[in-house]
């Protein structure tokens, strides 16, 4: 589901980090709301009930330079505000930080 260039990474625990290289925050919204959508349609058969899988997403757009870890960091922690802003909302969305 994700494009050749992007850079999917397991952040830790159920976390996942995908970085969208040069990339609008409207494309990588687009992205990720298109991957939960598929996630969606998956089910987890547990004692004969199907059961939804679902994803909470943040989505931050910061300009990081190579080997930038202080924007990095700032990028992460801005994303991590959306996905809780996800998690509030309902949980099973896509949220930006602007």
């Amino acid at each position: 589901m994700l494009r050749a260039y992007d850079i999917p990474a397991r952040y830790g625990g159920d976390e996942f980090i995908i970085f969208f290289p040069d990339t609008s925050l409207e494309v990588a919204y687009t992205v990720l709301e298109r991957l939960r959508l598929q996630v969606n349609k998956e089910k987890i058969i547990q004692n004969n009930a199907a059961m939804p899988v679902t994803i909470s997403a943040g989505v931050a757009g910061v300009v990081v330079a190579e080997d930038d870890e202080i924007a990095l960091e700032h990028a992460i922690a801005k994303a991590d505000r959306a996905l809780y802003a996800s998690k509030r909302e309902g949980r099973n969305r896509v949220s930006l930080e602007e």
